[in-house]
């Protein structure tokens, strides 16, 4: 396995782990990622769920993709305030549940926990917390900073990824949105955006180190990677 510079897992046994361990364990990441001003985090209840956005865990969900939004952004313009742009369109797709190429993220470790403790949470299995250097992300993409949408006018979701114009992305690209909704505002909610690469994140980004939690164990399959 290779090793990149720009996410850290840090698995995580149960709730009977101490919390202190935990933050520990958190800080470590941060630390094998260069010890980054700005982190996303991510919480997975289950361990084996992959970092991949619902449009790939569909049959057929890229070919679907511009028939949904549109069909969407037609039904929206009788349901709520007029979209500004397409990023807004999109946003309000993946909070209603519509398949698309977002995948969420948090800027608050806090927020992460509780995706963890209260999605389908059931205790006997390993969860996952992921952190993310999103800047580091965006420079192997050959991006200089982490995009904000919309402001970036170069940076338009329909001619990005559907002409692909002036590139094509193929590493997932960190985003920040606007924290104009009441659910993106009360979660920091940001974004990592796919580009045609099926592939699950962990197995397209090339991870920095993986912090497993508890220390590694045969009997639990967690295991720490430097």
């Amino acid at each position: 396995m290779r090793y990149a510079t720009y996410m850290a897992p840090v698995q995580l046994r149960d709730t009977r782990q101490h919390w202190i361990e935990f933050l520990e364990a958190v800080a470590l990441a941060r630390e094998e990622l260069g010890s980054p001003d700005t982190v996303w985090y991510r919480g997975h209840s289950d361990a084996d769920w992959s970092l991949l956005p619902t449009i790939f865990r569909i049959p057929d969900g890229l070919k679907r993709e511009q028939q949904a939004f549109h069909e969407f952004k037609r039904l929206a313009s009788k349901l709520f305030a007029k979209h500004e742009n397409d990023w807004e369109v999109l946003f309000d797709m993946q909070h209603y549940g519509i398949p698309t190429r977002l995948l969420d993220w948090t800027e608050s470790l806090g927020v992460a926990i509780a995706f963890i403790t209260f999605t389908q949470y059931y205790g006997d299995r390993d969860s996952a917390l992921f952190v993310l250097n999103p800047a580091t992300l965006n420079a192997s993409s050959g991006l200089a900073d982490i995009k904000r949408l919309p402001d970036d006018l170069e940076f338009q979701y329909r001619r990005i990824y559907w002409d692909k114009k002036p590139f094509a992305p193929h590493l997932p690209i960190a985003a920040y949105p606007p924290l104009r909704s009441e659910r993106l505002f009360a979660q920091l909610g940001v974004f990592t955006i796919h580009g045609d690469d099926s592939a699950a994140v962990e197995n397209v980004m090339l991870l920095s180190g993986q912090e497993s939690y508890p220390p590694s164990s045969s009997e639990s399959g967690c295991t720490r990677v430097r």
